[in-house]
């Protein structure tokens, strides 16, 4: 995505929230950005998924991060219950994704790999 694309969501965004009409918007963008500005239709999509408190899905998303207190716990007890099993297998046991369990064992439990098992 350009950088001129990307103002150019930040404006629609701002003018939903100042209340203009798309029309007005869509106006105002061609005036800005010339040649360079954004298609009639993308500005009416997106000018209703921000009416409407959306965001736009075309930016990345990081996935939630679940490395909460309860989550911290359940990793807890499950390595100290079995110190052989695998990141992978915690994560498929806790429903998690792996690397929020590599996360919560290294670097919130502080344990590290030896010998195939996980140790403080």
């Amino acid at each position: 995505m350009s950088d001129s694309n990307v103002e150019q969501q930040i404006n629609i965004k701002l003018c939903v929230k100042i209340g203009k009409c798309t029309s007005k918007m869509l106006a105002l963008l061609q005036q800005a950005y010339g040649k360079h500005s954004m298609k009639k239709s993308r500005v009416f999509e997106l000018h209703k998924q921000f009416k409407e408190g959306q965001e736009d899905d075309t930016r990345s998303r990081q996935p939630p991060m679940q490395s909460a207190d309860a989550n911290l716990d359940t990793v807890c007890t499950l390595v100290c219950s079995d110190q052989t099993l695998g990141v992978r297998i915690m994560a498929e046991e806790l429903n998690m994704n792996m690397e929020t369990v590599r996360q919560i064992l290294t670097e919130d439990l502080g344990f590290r790999k030896m010998y195939a098992k996980m140790v403080p």
